[in-house]
């Protein structure tokens, strides 16, 4: 049996407060979070292991007509595909929909790399997307839990210009002199009395 990880408290606690039926779940490796989601409709997109679509989540979005209430970002943790997951998500995504990022907050400056340094872990840039998102207009919170869960509500529809060539030129120094300023951090605790 699987571990029960933070995330799948975070995802579980508000696809119960908010009746939410619809699940994505992008970037399912082995599916330790995937099988322990509890969700009426579950669809799970990897392109490296078994799920519902064996496929890139750019490949999965160009042919999906679908919206979900909950989204769960886990993908490539390059901040580029992190920004493109989120738009191509935000597109699909519910009215009082949820959509979270895995993998926010890494604690040192290996864990942060494109490649994979310390395996135990390793956030990739994720970090980077969060403060892009943030900077042009998306309000997005990180609980510090699991690595950094950014939460992100979609209470009103809008109309996505998010420039996908846009590029962060901040540095892991930057990060950790800025980290409550750019990533505005929450405790589990506070999350839950939102």
């Amino acid at each position: 049996m699987n571990k029960i990880k933070g995330r799948t408290f975070i995802i579980n606690h508000l696809i119960k407060k908010n009746n939410y039926e619809n699940y994505l779940e992008i970037g399912c490796a082995y599916k330790y979070n995937f099988d322990m989601v509890l969700c009426n409709n579950k669809t799970g997109v990897d392109p490296a292991y078994p799920c519902e679509y064996n496929m890139t989540s750019n490949e999965f979005f160009s042919i999906n007509n679908k919206k979900y209430d909950i989204i769960f970002i886990d993908g490539l943790h390059h901040y580029e595909q992190v920004l493109q997951d989120f738009i191509n998500s935000y597109d699909c995504l519910s009215i009082n929909g949820t959509i979270l990022l895995h993998d926010c907050l890494p604690t040192k400056k290996d864990h942060q790399m494109r490649h994979v340094v310390d395996p135990v872990g390793w956030t990739g840039d994720v970090w980077k997307a969060v403060f892009l998102l943030k900077k042009h207009g998306y309000n997005i919170r990180t609980i510090d839990y699991d690595w950094g869960i950014g939460y992100y509500k979609k209470v009103l529809e809008k109309k996505n210009t998010f420039d996908m060539n846009i590029i962060c030129d901040k540095s892991y120094e930057d990060f950790e002199n800025n980290k409550q300023k750019y990533m505005d951090i929450i405790t589990k605790e506070e999350f839950y009395k939102l």
